[in-house]
């Protein structure tokens, strides 16, 4: 999906190689520098990382499966009003039971998963 911001990823990593490889042999001065913003390099590198991760991990997680489970156990919890911390916990493993496996395999289903 992003495979030209990867490409433009790894061209910042080796512009950020060069420049140190260029700083640590001191072959850049100062004077002329055509890596002398080596820090832009890094930011785009890290910027460019984070945004591709945050959308790998997004759509790899099916927020529908969960979604819909957490609907009917909150559908459950609010007819129980357990007040106390103790008595919610309670209620909710009592409440995770009546969650049958036809709806479990109904919520698989909504989600596009197979069955076998």
């Amino acid at each position: 999906m992003f495979k030209a911001l990867t490409g433009v990823r790894g061209a910042a990593a080796v512009l950020v190689m060069l420049y140190h490889y260029l700083v640590f042999q001191h072959l850049d001065d100062g004077r002329f520098s055509p890596f002398g913003p080596g820090y832009l390099a890094v930011d785009l590198f890290f910027i460019l990382s984070g945004f591709l991760m945050a959308m790998n991990y997004r759509d790899s997680l099916d927020f529908n499966l969960i979604e819909n489970a957490f609907a009917k156990l909150k559908a459950l919890r609010r007819k129980a009003a357990e007040r106390t911390k103790d008595a919610l916990w309670a209620a909710i493993g009592r409440l995770v039971d009546q969650i049958t496996p036809a709806e479990c395999a109904d919520m698989f289903a909504a989600a596009d998963y197979d069955a076998t």
